[in-house]
């Protein structure tokens, strides 16, 4: 039985579905197949119409010559026979037609919202409520974050205000240094609409590109001439942030992650049930492994130890390389006396 998914989305758990019951049909397994419409199983096909029609049957040709068949609500289709593939061809171009139109009538709608200037936010944004209106207890510390940025003050220290003033993020976070700075550089907050979309690179890439559309008609939080001295701010290559003073853990860049070479970094686990945290190495390459950072510390140290009392429990060095170490030493001296003599 085909369970009704968005097949049409070419999403990689609609292809393994799809796979699956494929493998199914080729091996004698599945005589019968069960959906909502024949639009369920043919070709996933993106949105954007990059996948082209050349193969939009492909499923239909795993069951030709076999005696399956493929039941839904308008009635019965016998894949075994030509009329039966005929039908169920049918049935996918106008699937196919109805999700056309569906993406059309979607970028329509898109395209009369963007021109609206009204806001569209899947979720609350940090400052504003859902229609545009502004939370003022948030609203005033983005105001409160612009100025004291400009003037110097480090985005963790702000994060670390909001965290004990309770300003968590609408998805109820701690805010770091990283979310902090995106919640600044985002253009809602000078009043600016943007619109997002995929597009296709000349290598056959698809990147999400978000770019200015113009003013939105919801109340800015600051003005666009404090949002842009910001953003130049806070993308100036030339900015110090961080760096170069003590190092405060003991590995830090120095090992490697076992799976992927990375290097390791400090960083600091999840609140546990009594809410406390602890120091952790992590793998910058993507979090591979996790590790205790304070046992490390420790296990390494102590084998630092262990070998330098191994060197201090060595034999004697050789009597001949003292004897060398000593002639060394003689001529040294007699070199800088004669330079003094001159």
């Amino acid at each position: 039985m085909h369970r009704p998914v968005a097949a049409h989305s070419g999403t990689r758990s609609v292809a393994y579905l799809v796979t699956g019951w494929r493998r199914a049909v080729e091996h004698g397994q599945l005589g019968a197949l069960v959906g909502d419409g024949v639009g369920a199983v043919q070709r996933p096909a993106d949105v954007q119409g990059r996948r082209q029609a050349r193969r939009p049957f492909g499923q239909f040709s795993v069951i030709t010559g076999r005696n399956s068949t493929f039941t839904q609500a308008q009635g019965v289709l016998d894949l075994s026979t030509p009329s039966g593939r005929l039908a169920a061809r049918i049935g996918a171009v106008v699937a196919r037609n109805k999700t056309e139109m569906r993406v059309e009538r979607q970028v329509l709608g898109h395209q009369r919202r963007r021109e609206s200037g009204r806001p569209f936010w899947s979720t609350r944004p940090f400052g504003f409520e859902r229609d545009g209106r502004h939370r003022e207890a948030e609203a005033e510390a983005l105001r409160q974050a612009y100025r004291d940025v400009l003037t110097g003050v480090s985005l963790w220290s702000i994060a670390k205000d909001w965290n004990a003033r309770g300003l968590l993020s609408p998805h109820g976070k701690e805010w770091r240094s990283s979310n902090l700075r995106g919640v600044l550089l985002k253009p809602r907050n000078a009043g600016i609409q943007t619109y997002s979309q995929w597009v296709e690179k000349p290598d056959g890439k698809r990147v999400r590109l978000t770019g200015e559309t113009g003013a939105g008609n919801w109340e800015a939080i600051v003005s666009e001439g404090m949002f842009r001295a910001l953003v130049r701010y806070l993308s100036d290559p030339e900015r110090n942030t961080g760096g170069g003073g003590k190092r405060k853990a003991l590995l830090s860049g120095v090992v490697r992650c076992s799976k992927c070479q990375a290097v390791a970094t400090q960083g600091w686990s999840k609140k546990n049930a009594a809410g406390e945290r602890y120091r952790i190495y992590t793998c910058s390459g993507g979090r591979c492994i996790t590790c205790p950072a304070d046992a490390l510390d420790s296990f390494v140290v102590r084998k630092v130890i262990d070998k330098a009392e191994e060197w201090n429990a060595a034999p004697a060095t050789d009597t001949g390389d003292e004897d060398r170490e000593a002639e060394l030493l003689a001529e040294e001296t007699a070199a800088s006396e004669r330079r003094t003599a001159l």
